[in-house]
């Protein structure tokens, strides 16, 4: 079978991928989930087809089953990875953007799903970083991006089971991608401190950024990191 065969083969199955989330085996749902890139890449041209996968992998971060949720989560944080635009998505629902929705996993009743949503945020910011260095117009909004990192120092202050698997594992390299350079890091760097000490009520949000810092002795101290010039991406998205 060609490229563009196996292309419009894919098209073709959309609606009876999204349809086979909703099947009694969990084994099943989770072996759909994990084509839920490919099945919207191949429906370019097609909102409709598009929008019923997000949905029917946005449906699935709910399942009853963890391993479901777990799988859902991997598939969402994938389909943000390659489409970025979707983070904002409606086709959940009515349960909000779709960002949101995954965000909501960091919170899950249990500690696997929990992780694997933390892993899977962590690997979006540093994806959206590297996208906005190499292609800003395809990039999501900044402050969209800078509420991945408070929101996951935020979860890591009152869960401090999950709090160790994101700074030990999550931010164990560095919050940004490696090839950032240094100039744009920094300038990250500043727009997350001051986001973080701008949110009412949370006290511990530049404390716990200069924890993920990969080199935080080198870093000034809280108190003294100021980042005046530059401005504030705010408002944040509903979901931090």
């Amino acid at each position: 079978m060609t490229g563009w065969s196996l292309h419009a083969a894919l098209a073709a199955l959309a609606p009876a991928a999204a349809q086979a989330c909703l099947a009694p085996q969990a084994e099943v749902r989770c072996k759909v989930l994990e084509h839920a890139g490919p099945l919207v890449d191949a429906c370019e041209g097609s909102e409709a087809r598009q929008a019923a996968i997000v949905q029917a992998a946005v449906g699935r971060l709910y399942d009853v089953d963890d391993g479901v949720r777990k799988a859902a989560v991997g598939a969402v944080g994938a389909l943000l990875q390659r489409r970025p635009a979707l983070a904002s998505s409606q086709h959940t629902e009515g349960r909000g953007q779709v960002l949101g929705c995954l965000v909501a996993r960091l919170r899950d009743k249990k500690m696997t799903v929990r992780r694997e949503a933390a892993t899977q945020l962590g690997g979006l910011l540093r994806c959206w970083v590297q996208l906005a260095a190499e292609s800003p117009a395809h990039a999501p909004p900044r402050g969209a991006t800078l509420s991945i990192p408070l929101v996951l120092c935020n979860i890591a202050v009152r869960d401090t089971e999950l709090g160790a698997h994101i700074f030990d594992s999550v931010f164990r390299a560095g919050i940004f991608p490696p090839k950032l350079p240094p100039a744009e890091a920094a300038r990250w760097w500043a727009a997350m401190w001051r986001q973080a000490g701008e949110r009412d009520g949370w006290q511990e949000g530049p404390r716990c950024l200069y924890r993920s810092a990969p080199c935080s002795a080198q870093l000034p101290s809280p108190a003294a990191f100021s980042c005046s010039a530059f401005p504030s991406p705010r408002p944040a998205p509903p979901w931090t």
